[in-house]
C-alpha cells in the first residue's frame, strides 16, 4: 500500500483499480486525497476497489435499479460512476478467481461466476445505451487465459463441447454481441523469471478511442512474479479542481511577543465601552484579525497527497526501479545485467520504503507535544474522509450540487432535535433535603481566564469565529483582559454573541450508502473563545453541585475525580460481593439514541430549580 501511494504522488495518478485487495474491516485502505469504492470478499483473499482522486467527482451509482443489478454477491465487483461536465461515464472493477479446485460444488460455482459476469456486463451496457451513461470503462482480472488478444481487439478462442471449457469462448461472444473494445494487447502477468505469460487482466469499453496511452509498469512490491500495472489515459475524464486561496497563518513562526506588547498597549475598556456583547466581541475580533496579519507571517499548505514519510531518496530509487523495468522490456528481458540491476532496486526500493515509514512513524509516536498527530495517522489510514459528492432526499432524487448537498444534510441533522411545545407540561421537583445556597451569580476574574488560556491545547481546531487556540495560549496574559470584560457583559447581558452561535458543522459518514444523509453524523467546530467560558461556569456550576451534595455519589460520568473506571471497579465490586454471598445480580443496559439532541431545553431550564441554581 506504501509503495501503490508514492506512486501515485510520483505519476500523479486519478484513478486506480485494484483487483484481490484482501481487504477487511481492519484493513488500511486509505489513500490520502482519494475517494474509495470497495467490495471486499466476505471470506480471506479476493476484494476489488477503485480509488477516485477528490479532484474529480466520482459518486456511486444514483439508479437504485442498477445498483442492485451490479450489486450481486455472485460476483467481486464494484461499480461507480464519474461526473465531468455533463456527460458520466460508468466505471467497473471486477475480479473473477480462477478455478484451483476441480470438485464438482467449486465447479458450478465458477462456472455460476462466469455467467454472472456476463449478465452484468449486458446490464452495463444496456444503461449506456439507455442514455444513463455517456459510457462504459471496465477493468478487471478475468482470467480468461485461453482467450488470444490482438492489437487490433480481436482474439481467437476455441470453442468446446465441455461447459467448464467454454466459458471463455461465451465470455468473447457476449463482449462481441455488446460491442465492447478491449485494449490490453500485452500479457499482464509475470512469472518467477520475469517471462510474461498471459493476458488475464482486460480493460473493456464501449469506444475505443475513450482509452489511449497504454503502458505496463513494473508489479509493486520486492516479489517475482505478480500482475504489471497497467497505465492508460481515460479522455474525457480529466476535471481541474476549483482555486482558490489557500493560504494560511503559519501560526509556529508568528511573532508572539510583538503581538501580545501591541495588544497589551489598546485601551480595552474605551474600546467596549456603551458597547452591547455582539458588537463588543466583533471590535475584538477586528483587533485579533489585525494584531494576526501583522505579527504572524501566511503560508501556503503543503501538498497533503504525498505521503509524509515519502523523502528524496525514496522518490529516486522508485523513479530508477521503473526506469530499469522498460529497459528491460526493450531488450525482452534477455539482458542478464540489466535484470540484475532491476532486481537489486526492487529489493533496495522495497528496504527504502519500509525504513522511511518505520523512521516516520517512531517521530510520530516520540512526539509528546502533540499527540494528536499521532492519532490523525492513524485515523487517516483506517478511515476514508472524501467529499461528499451527490446525496438523495427523501423523494429519492439525487443532488449533485454544492448547495443542495448542504440543504439537505441541514434537514437531516436538525430533524432530530426535539421541538419545543410551549403548552407541554413541566415535570414537578421536591425539594431538597440538603444545602440552602443559591447559585445566583458567576464571577469571572482575571487570574482563572489567564490560567485557563494558558493551559488551552494549541493544536485545537479553529472555530467560526476564526480566533486560534495557539495564539490565544501564547498572548494569555495580553488577551485576558478583552476576554473577561466580554465575559462580564455576556452574563450582565444573559446573551452571547452570534459568532459563538455559529458552528462548523462537517458530515462523518458512518456506514451503508453514501447517498443516503441519514448515514451521516455531525461534527461542530465551535468558538475557542465560547468554550473558555463555557469551562468557567461549568466549574463553578459542579463546585455548586458538590457542595451542597446535590449529586449522588453513584454518578461517575462527567464529575471531577470519576470516570468510566471508577464506575467499572464498584460495578464488579458489588457483583463479586453478590457472587460470594450467592446472590444474583440483574443488569439492565440502557442507551438513549441521541440523547444530547433531544434534550429538552425547557425542561433543562426547569430543573434548575432542582439544583439550586438562579
Amino acid at each position: 500500500m506504501n509503495e501503490l501511494c508514492a506512486t501515485c504522488r510520483i505519476e500523479n495518478i486519478k484513478l486506480i483499480f485494484v483487483t484481490e485487495t484482501w481487504f477487511s474491516d481492519a484493513s488500511t485502505v486509505n489513500l490520502t486525497g482519494y475517494n474509495v469504492f470497495r467490495k471486499d470478499r466476505m471470506r480471506t483473499g479476493g476484494g476489488v476497489a477503485i480509488y477516485a482522486h477528490e479532484s474529480l467527482v466520482a459518486t456511486e451509482l444514483n439508479d437504485k435499479t442498477l445498483r442492485a443489478r451490479l450489486g450481486s454477491d455472485i460476483v467481486e465487483q464494484v461499480w461507480c460512476q464519474l461526473v465531468f461536465g455533463k456527460d458520466i461515464v460508468l466505471l467497473g472493477c471486477i475480479y473473477r478467481p480462477p478455478l484451483n479446485n476441480r470438485v464438482g460444488e467449486e465447479v458450478e460455482r465458477h462456472i455460476k461466476t462466469a455467467t454472472e459476469i456476463n449478465e452484468i456486463l449486458r446490464a452495463a451496457k444496456t444503461a449506456v445505451e439507455g442514455k444513463r451513461f455517456k459510457g462504459l470503462c471496465l477493468l478487471g482480472d478475468f482470467n480468461f487465459p485461453g482467450i488470444i488478444w490482438f492489437e487490433d481487439g480481436s482474439a481467437r478462442v476455441h470453442r468446446s463441447e465441455n461447459r467448464l471449457a467454454n466459458l471463455a469462448y461465451d465470455f468473447w461472444e457476449i463482449t462481441n454481441d455488446l460491442a465492447l473494445s478491449q485494449c490490453i494487447s500485452e500479457p499482464t502477468f509475470v512469472n518467477a523469471n520475469a517471462t510474461p505469460t498471459n493476458i488475464l487482466d482486460l480493460l473493456l469499453t464501449d469506444e475505443r478511442d475513450r482509452i489511449g496511452d497504454i503502458s505496463m509498469g513494473p508489479p509493486l512490491g520486492s516479489t517475482d512474479q505478480g500482475h504489471k500495472m497497467i497505465r492508460f489515459v481515460l479522455h474525457g475524464a480529466t476535471m481541474s479542481a476549483t482555486r482558490f486561496d489557500s493560504r494560511q497563518l503559519n501560526y509556529y513562526r508568528g511573532d508572539y511577543e510583538g503581538l501580545s506588547v501591541e495588544a497589551s498597549s489598546i485601551d480595552w475598556w474605551t474600546h467596549f465601552r456603551n458597547l452591547p456583547v455582539e458588537k463588543a466581541y466583533d471590535a475584538f475580533l477586528n483587533e485579533y484579525d489585525r494584531l494576526c496579519k501583522k505579527f504572524i507571517p501566511v503560508r501556503r499548505p503543503g501538498n497533503r497527497l504525498k505521503p509524509p514519510w515519502l523523502n528524496k531518496e525514496t522518490t529516486e530509487i522508485l523513479k530508477t526501479k521503473r526506469k530499469l523495468w522498460h529497459a528491460n522490456q526493450r531488450t525482452n528481458w534477455r539482458c542478464a545485467s540489466l535484470i540484475k540491476q532491476y532486481k537489486a532496486a526492487r529489493n533496495e526500493s522495497d528496504k527504502r520504503i519500509k525504513k522511511s515509514v518505520r523512521a516516520f512513524e517512531m517521530r510520530l509516536a516520540g512526539d509528546k507535544k502533540n499527540p494528536k498527530r499521532l492519532f490523525s495517522y492513524i485515523s487517516s489510514k483506517q478511515s476514508v474522509k472524501g467529499k461528499i459528492e451527490s446525496i438523495e432526499d427523501n423523494n429519492g432524487m439525487t443532488y449533485t450540487d454544492t448547495e443542495s448537498i448542504s440543504n439537505i444534510l441541514n434537514e437531516q441533522f436538525s430533524s432530530v432535535f426535539v421541538r419545543e411545545q410551549k403548552d407541554e407540561g413541566m415535570p414537578m421537583f421536591s425539594d431538597r433535603e440538603f444545602g440552602s445556597e443559591v447559585l445566583d451569580i458567576i464571577d469571572v476574574d482575571w487570574d482563572d481566564v489567564q490560567k485557563r488560556l494558558e493551559r488551552l491545547n494549541k493544536h485545537k481546531s479553529i472555530g467560526g469565529d476564526g480566533v486560534s487556540s495557539y495564539v490565544l495560549r501564547e498572548c494569555a496574559e495580553a488577551f485576558s483582559t478583552p476576554l473577561v470584560l466580554i465575559f462580564r457583559r455576556s452574563l450582565e447581558e444573559g446573551s452571547v454573541p452570534m459568532a459563538w452561535r455559529d458552528a462548523n458543522v462537517t458530515p462523518i459518514f458512518k456506514k451503508g450508502s453514501r447517498l443516503d444523509p441519514s448515514n451521516y453524523r455531525p461534527v461542530s467546530l465551535t468558538s475557542v473563545v465560547c468554550k473558555v467560558l463555557e469551562s468557567i461556569i461549568r466549574y463553578r456550576i459542579m463546585h455548586h453541585l458538590i457542595k451542597n451534595k446535590l449529586i449522588i455519589d453513584q454518578q461517575h460520568g462527567f464529575v471531577p475525580r470519576k470516570a468510566c473506571v471508577t464506575n467499572l471497579l464498584e460495578t464488579v465490586d458489588y457483583i463479586t460481593n453478590n457472587m460470594h454471598h450467592r446472590t444474583p445480580t440483574d443488569i439492565i443496559f440502557l442507551d438513549f439514541a441521541k440523547a444530547f439532541d433531544k434534550v429538552s431545553h425547557c425542561k433543562l431550564r426547569c430543573s434548575r430549580a432542582c439544583s439550586l441554581l438562579d
